[in-house]
């Protein structure tokens, strides 16, 4: 069943050296459909490729602020989304590519559903095979089964492999913790609610702290596989992966002291474990990269 009414929705998409995506990515959202009346508005974080001169060239009608240096994710989509106009606001990565009628559908589901107060999509990767992009918001139980392997050893497990949802094949339509938030759209009266993004998360995290905001205003996330969107998965953070990977593991400890605040010894020991494996992660990528130089 579809709504007929033309609705607006404000996008905000980041961009970091984003040149060969930002055009299809545009060109996938601009054709949304009739029903969807579209503001979109263009961060770009300093970057040294095309991505600015591809945005001005050929989509001069959009919205573009550039920064003069790299102020993270999170600051630069909370730049994005301030004064959105619309009834939704979708928060869009650059690497994606939008099915046709992705976007309607997702409006139609929360036009429909008043309880929901955020929806992600399915997620494929490039070859169309499913993305997994649900996951639990993690405690820290999800750093004890991640350093002693016992995610790895057991990825669908619920309780070993909760954090990842190694349990759910991202088949079904369901109301899960957190949707990835490479594609996801939120009411904007429940955004009005929140304010913005918190900035203390700087490329990582985000997200996963609005799906909390989410749910602690009464809302629910949902996962909507009738919707669909191509990702590129991990593009930006493959460039500078070591650095990536320490900021991840940062922010992580960030949003534990933000809900766990009262557990100080946890939150201690949180701090060593996530320490240890950025480390242990970052020399695992360099030896990688050696080896492979070598052989």
């Amino acid at each position: 069943m579809s709504v007929p009414r033309t609705v607006m929705v404000s996008a905000s998409i980041v961009t970091w050296n984003s040149a060969a995506y930002i055009r299809d990515c545009l060109r996938s959202l601009l054709d949304s459909g009739p029903r969807i009346q579209l503001e979109i508005t263009v961060v770009d974080n300093a970057s040294s490729d095309e991505t600015v001169s591809v945005i001005q060239r050929e989509f001069p009608h959009i919205r573009l602020i550039q920064n003069e240096t790299n102020l993270g994710y999170t600051r630069a989509m909370n730049q994005g989304i301030a004064g959105a106009q619309g009834d939704f606001i979708l928060q869009l990565n650059p690497d994606t590519i939008l099915f046709p009628g992705a976007l309607e559908t997702m409006v139609d589901f929360l036009q429909m559903h008043p309880e929901v107060g955020l929806v992600g999509p399915q997620l494929l990767d490039p070859d169309g095979t499913v993305q997994p992009s649900c996951r639990e918001f993690p405690t820290f139980r999800t750093l004890v089964y991640e350093m002693f392997g016992l995610s790895w050893l057991f990825p669908r497990s619920p309780r070993f492999g909760h954090w990842r949802m190694g349990y759910f094949d991202h088949l079904t339509s369901r109301v899960v913790d957190q949707p990835m938030g490479a594609c996801v759209l939120i009411r904007k009266d429940v955004m009005a609610q929140i304010g913005q993004l918190d900035e203390r998360f700087f490329m990582f995290y985000s997200d996963v702290d609005l799906c909390v905001q989410v749910q602690r205003l009464g809302y629910q996330n949902y996962f909507l596989v009738d919707a669909q969107v191509t990702h590129y998965k991990g593009v930006s953070v493959k460039r500078r992966r070591p650095a990536m990977i320490y900021s991840a593991h940062q922010s992580m400890y960030a949003f534990l002291k933000k809900y766990y605040a009262n557990q100080p010894l946890k939150l201690a020991l949180s701090k060593a474990i996530l320490f240890i494996g950025s480390g242990l992660r970052i020399s695992w990528d360099y030896s990688t990269v050696w080896l492979h130089a070598k052989s």
